[in-house]
């Protein structure tokens, strides 16, 4: 239950981004001139299906990181599994991405990567981190 409520806070906190992300998106396609009148439809399906995303997203890291008996190899495919899934299901229903061999091939490998430059991010800040504490910790002789 407690990993429940944990997913409902923190996707709700995370919902809000998705509009906004798609906002932004929109605006900078407009400026471009790629895009010029969207239908009101268009518009309400894509907003709802990008705040789903965006709970999903924001959930699913708040549960699968503080399963303690979870290797973190594991939560980190877990969440990595879920957020591809997350992302696929919404590219396809809105048609941002088509369904066919090339555009998911591109689409999977961009994710993927992005993921793992992501990862490789907070792994190195962390390690940062840990030898600035294991230094602090020597030098005062702890």
């Amino acid at each position: 239950m407690k990993y429940l409520r944990d997913f409902l806070m923190q996707g709700l906190i995370a919902a809000p981004f998705g509009p906004i992300v798609l906002a932004v998106i929109y605006l900078i396609l407009g400026r471009l001139g790629e895009v010029d009148v969207l239908a009101v439809e268009r518009i309400a399906t894509e907003i709802l299906t990008v705040t789903l995303l965006a709970f999903i997203a924001g959930g699913i890291p708040a549960t699968v990181y503080r399963i303690e008996r979870l290797p973190l190899l594991i939560a980190i495919l877990i969440h990595a599994a879920f957020l591809y899934l997350d992302y696929a299901i919404v590219y396809l229903f809105n048609g941002w991405i088509d369904f066919g061999t090339v555009p998911f091939a591109v689409f999977s490998v961009c994710f993927f990567v992005g993921f793992a430059l992501v990862w490789l991010g907070i792994f190195l800040i962390n390690r940062r981190n840990a030898r600035r504490l294991c230094r602090m910790l020597c030098e005062r002789g702890e």
